[in-house]
């Protein structure tokens, strides 16, 4: 049996890609890289790729631009 994939590219000239994510699916990937990564600093070893922590770095800063543009709000995870 096939399953047919369809996906839209939307790619810009800088190579970056549009990819779908909910406010709450940007939160958890996140949320969860944040924690990989302070993991790994408090066991006192280095990250494989160090560039991982100015993407992390970008997603936040986008996650604070969208959440001013559209009145966004973060839920607890603590709860």
């Amino acid at each position: 049996m096939k399953i047919k994939h369809t996906v839209h590219q939307s790619r810009n000239d800088e190579g970056q890609f549009n990819i779908p994510l909910t406010h709450t699916q940007l939160c958890d990937v996140i949320y969860y890289l944040d924690w990989k990564i302070q993991e790994i600093n408090d066991a006192g070893c280095d990250l494989e790729f160090p560039e991982i922590e100015d993407t992390l770095k970008q997603l936040q800063d986008y996650k604070h631009q969208l959440s001013i543009s559209y009145n966004l709000f973060e839920v607890d995870r603590l709860k």
